[in-house]
């Protein structure tokens, strides 16, 4: 299979698919049960609360809240709003507990995610209180909570019926079939309502969309509100409830199937009002459960009890924040000049990295991401893993950060959109996948049969993909030197705007300063380790994967040569600083400085209008030359971190005795990425 998915690409167009259907569509691992536990979820980490399907059309719940201070809207996670907020509690299946605080808006919300006994039916639950003292509670705020129903297409069949009273929403999409969603609310004190239905193609500008209608009620009639109109043929159904806090709004959704509305209204009962509560409380004591029995915590002081419900929170947003993605990457291929292609559309289910910086996939990221998934629950961290690498094409290349849709690329500037099939991303999904190996050979050792042995099963589908993915890294990304390695990504022109050490976005370690003039002659110690750590691997998951005993030699062969000791020193060992270092065309002597630019000849624009720009100059008295380059930090560690210093050699002891330096990146708190000052 490997040979045969290399000849068939080696002329190809660099964006064919991979000829293998993509892994989570395998019956055997990802269908049946597990597909339909999986159906529904917080899959939308992109907004503070969000409920949608795994299809690339889905029904979609949100929240909004208005802030009266100042009139904005809260929906979409954002850095600049200044809320601290994160799941508690979410096993990343049935259920989850988030904490918002809003201390702007004066407010404390909690939302809480359920699903009935089914896995296709839920219910949302949110709760907004107030942010004072008891004692002052006249001086709290008013409570303006928006909750959302909308079907992501847009036409005739996506109409939603909206009823009268805004309370009932129904719609059909496929994949899920007839649905109804029902809208309570309840509060202590005076409280209005007000609705809309509106028509929109697009998910992404909700946000404004509901400042602009409540901005426009404001200047019309004085009073807040949405209008309490709907749009022909719409999509999106809003529902707001205002009043004093605390108020609480419950969503429940049900599908209905072949017995009718009826008894669809039947199973939302189960899910609804005081036994949505039972369930809630049953969910919470069931994960806690689970994690003592996963983590096995030794509980002991009140410190110990601080250390273990920090852990149960980081697991949460942890599992709490995957999404599920649908669109097309835009991406450039080298040689074709500025031209730009759509690759896709696929499907992603991933953890991300920050829900406000970042709410998408990162290549290298979820490598680190599944270790934890994984160890709390291994069929999650598999199907992530599968749509991982579904999204390879068929010589190899996977995106490095997965830019689906339209709602994923309003969050990212437009510089960064565009993936290149050259870059690649350090190949940490082989550390989660040999964690699948480990439990793989487990099972067989306990006697559980191959075809019921669920990672075997995974990793003998995913392993073509596997072997494609490692032989791209060592055709595209070898350096000029025999045996040595070099991240694409790197370019003189970032150098020509203004950057003082071109950034390496490639390997993970963005702005870790490298050579200072890339070039193609550049050697990149980390990612000599790292493709030294993915043979090690590969020898490892051949086996269990059930690829063929040449295979596993030739992985064995491979590591082994990058983990001979004299190779490594040749290319990487800096004998004056006794540190291991990349290789490039390098001068210290670089600097920022402003400087007059005239416009361009044909601008039209006369040369006293020219602008004060910080750009890179070089000391003529510091020209770049080839040699080591001389910044300890991370990158340094390299070698220490993936094994590769033997015991007994004197680059051992000096790299921890550098290590241990509090002049150099050692603190009492941790690593610095690189020296103080």
């Amino acid at each position: 299979m490997e040979r045969l998915v290399r000849e068939a690409t080696r002329d190809s167009d660099k964006l064919a698919a991979f000829p293998a259907p993509p892994l989570q569509a395998d019956a055997r691992p990802f269908g049946g049960e597990h597909s339909n536990a999986l159906l529904w979820g917080t899959y939308r980490p992109q907004v503070y609360f969000g409920v949608r399907a795994r299809l690339p059309r889905s029904p979609l719940l949100g929240l909004m809240w208005l802030n009266p201070r100042t009139g904005s809207v809260r929906h979409a996670c954002e850095q600049g709003d200044g809320l601290s907020y994160g799941w508690e509690r979410h096993d990343g299946r049935r259920f989850g507990r988030q904490e918002i605080e809003d201390e702007e808006a004066g407010l404390e919300i909690t939302t809480w995610f359920a699903k009935g006994a089914s896995g296709r039916d839920w219910s949302a639950r949110i709760e907004a209180h107030p942010l004072v003292d008891p004692s002052e509670a006249d001086k709290a705020q008013p409570a303006y909570l928006i909750v959302y129903v909308a079907d992501e297409g847009v036409g005739p069949d996506t109409a939603l019926d909206i009823s009268s009273d805004g309370q009932r929403v129904m719609g059909d999409t496929p994949g899920i079939g007839p649905w109804v969603a029902r809208i309570s609310h309840m509060s202590d004190g005076e409280r209005h309502v007000s609705g809309a239905g509106l028509q929109t193609p697009h998910m992404h500008n909700l946000t404004e969309v509901a400042r602009g209608m409540i901005h426009n009620q404001v200047r019309q009639t004085g009073r807040v509100g949405l209008g309490d109109h709907a749009q022909h043929e719409s999509n999106v159904a809003m529902y707001m409830v205002m009043g004093a806090a605390p108020i609480a709004v419950d969503v429940v959704f049900t599908t209905v199937e072949k017995d009718g509305v009826a008894a669809a209204d039947s199973r939302a009962l189960a899910i609804a009002s005081d036994n949505l509560s039972k369930l809630l409380g049953d969910a919470e004591d069931a994960f806690d459960e689970r994690f003592d029995e996963v983590f096995e915590p030794k509980w002991g002081n009140e410190e110990d009890e601080r250390t273990i419900e920090v852990a149960k929170r980081a697991l949460s947003n942890m599992v709490g924040g995957m999404g599920y993605f649908y669109g097309s990457s835009v991406v450039s291929v080298p040689g074709e000049g500025d031209r730009v292609r759509e690759h896709g559309p696929a499907a992603l289910f991933t953890a991300v990295p920050s829900r406000p910086f970042f709410p998408r996939g990162f290549l290298w990221d979820e490598g680190f991401h599944q270790l934890l998934v994984g160890r709390w629950d291994a069929a999650i961290s598999r199907d992530a893993l599968a749509h991982w690498l579904s999204r390879m094409s068929a010589d190899g290349w996977i995106p490095r950060e997965q830019i689906l849709g339209a709602e994923a690329r309003s969050r990212v500037p437009d510089e960064f959109v565009t993936q290149s099939t050259a870059n690649a991303n350090p190949p940490t999904l082989l550390l989660p996948l040999m964690e699948a190996t480990k439990r793989a050979e487990a099972a067989a050792a306990a006697g559980i049969a191959d075809d019921v042995n669920a990672d075997r099963l995974f990793l003998v589908a995913a392993y073509p993909r596997l072997a494609q993915w490692y032989h791209w890294f060592n055709e595209t990304q070898r350096g000029a030197a025999p045996g040595s390695f070099r991240w694409r990504g790197r370019s003189m022109a970032a150098a020509r705007a203004g950057e003082l050490n071109p950034k390496t976005l490639t390997s993970g370690l963005d702005d870790y300063p490298r050579a200072s003039h890339p070039s193609d002659k550049e050697r990149h110690v980390d990612l000599y380790c790292w493709m030294a750590l993915a043979a090690s691997l590969m020898a490892h998951i051949a086996p269990a994967a059930g690829a063929p005993q040449e295979a596993a030699a030739a992985y064995e062969a491979d590591a082994a040569r990058l983990a001979d000791f004299d190779s490594l020193n040749a290319l990487h060992y800096d004998a004056a600083t006794k540190t291991y270092a990349d290789w490039g065309n390098h001068t210290e002597g670089v600097m920022l400085k402003w400087v007059s630019v005239e416009p361009p000849p044909g601008s039209g624009l006369p040369p006293q209008q020219a602008q004060r720009k910080l750009l890179r100059r070089t000391r003529r008295d510091a020209p770049p030359a080839l040699g080591y380059v001389p910044q300890y930090g991370y990158v340094s560690l390299f070698p220490l971190l993936m094994g590769l210093l033997p015991p007994s050699s004197t680059q051992l002891g000096d790299a921890l005795e550098q290590l241990r330096d509090p002049k150099r990146i050692w603190s009492e708190h941790g690593l610095f990425l690189l020296p103080r000052g």
